[in-house]
């Protein structure tokens, strides 16, 4: 089969909806993590244990832990209180991802905008919670309709290549291109007016609207999070809509 025949084959909704749990699994253990890392006496860091050793009790007993990535895994199964900083804060915004997910089962009603995360408790109010079983949950998963899945998918690219767009600009030396600069911002104009055309957003001064500012004025920490929010969300949707299997190898091309 060449490449013009390849269609991206979407995981089934039952494996979708294993993927969610491992992710708020994933985002939960930040947290316990979190809670480790800032506690101040024993006690608090026994609660943080408990809970910890609540949750790899469940993942076990269901079971979920063979649906993690080969990624995921390790750390899962590390000792609470051995993440590091870097690998709390990739945990939590873990949630991102299984917040198109949980979207995407019709599991939520509404996707928040660019500059906004998901509320982990709106999506923990949707799934089972520790302790509970898992059966009838990942047997009636269901997906809403593909045309929605594809366009929040095609949305999701859009933000994070204005998000590259951003970083070329502001590294021409890394970023070497032979297009003059000036095309970018023609580039971003261009996007900006599609985006308000498909009735994405409301463009500010033809550019992304973020923070209520547009994009080009954002400020290094909202960028930052402006750029993850679409990365993960990106994530999560080219893995439901197929692009590739293994979690672990999903491509964040734009």
């Amino acid at each position: 089969m060449n490449e013009q025949d390849w269609k991206p084959e979407p995981p089934s909704p039952g494996d979708a909806a294993g993927r969610l749990l491992c992710l708020m699994c994933i985002g939960a253990r930040a947290y316990f993590e979190g809670e480790m890392a800032s506690a101040g006496t024993e006690a608090e860091k026994a609660e943080a244990r408990t809970k910890a050793a609540d949750l790899m009790a469940w993942l076990e007993r269901e079971p979920i832990m063979p649906r993690f990535s080969a990624q995921e895994r390790p750390p899962m199964g590390r000792p609470v209180g051995s993440w590091t900083e870097r690998e709390r804060v990739n945990g939590s915004w873990r949630v991102e991802s299984a917040g198109v997910i949980a979207w995407s089962l019709g599991l939520l009603g509404m996707m928040p905008p660019y500059d906004k995360e998901f509320r982990p408790l709106d999506i923990m109010n949707v799934i089972p919670q520790t302790g509970e079983p898992t059966a009838n949950f990942l047997k009636t998963a269901a997906y809403r309709s593909e045309d929605e899945v594809d366009e929040a998918r095609e949305i999701s690219e859009f933000w994070l290549w204005r998000s590259r767009t951003t970083q070329i600009q502001a590294d021409r030396n890394k970023y070497t291109k032979p297009t003059p600069p000036e095309k970018y911002t023609e580039y971003v104009v261009s996007a900006a007016r599609t985006g308000e055309a498909n009735g994405w957003f409301i463009a500010i001064d033809n550019d992304f609207p973020a923070f209520g500012k547009p994009y080009a004025g954002l400020s290094p920490q909202e960028y930052r999070r402006a750029t993850s929010i679409a990365q993960e969300r990106l994530w999560g949707l080219n893995w439901v809509c197929g692009y590739e299997r293994d979690w672990d190898e999903v491509p964040l091309n734009t």
